[in-house]
């Protein structure tokens, strides 16, 4: 764990303050871990609404039923190629919508231990 040996204070005013404490919660931040990203150079953007995280599982299990059927079709022979081209083609379109989901709720935002360091979606690179 690193230690944080340095302590600043600041003074704001009342316009000041509440400008800071609105821009924290909008991120989602307390106030230390927002100011510590703001000093190490972050884009920090406004935490989106809690229905991309449901909206990002329901893209993914539309995928992963997909996933499956086109499998069990591809193995049993009982599927023309129109269906396995048009099949594949939405699950392509799944993966671009959860990663375009996933850029949306996780980029900008250090994690909790103030890393910025982010590992691309494993499905952003398909397309």
């Amino acid at each position: 764990m690193l230690k944080r040996q340095k302590q600043v204070t600041v003074r704001f005013t009342e316009e000041e303050y509440h400008q800071l404490k609105n821009k924290c919660d909008a991120a989602g931040m307390k106030m230390e871990p927002f100011l510590r990203a703001l000093v190490s150079g972050c884009t920090i953007r406004e935490r989106p609404p809690d229905s991309y995280k449901a909206l990002a599982a329901q893209v993914a299990a539309v995928g992963n039923n997909l996933n499956q059927l086109t499998r069990l079709a591809n193995s049993t022979g009982k599927i023309e190629n129109a269906q396995l081209a048009e099949a594949s083609r939405i699950m392509n379109c799944a993966a671009k919508i959860d990663c375009l989901l996933w850029k949306q709720t996780d980029t900008g935002n250090p994690t909790a231990s103030g890393n910025t360091k982010k590992k691309a979606h494993p499905r952003c690179a398909v397309w």
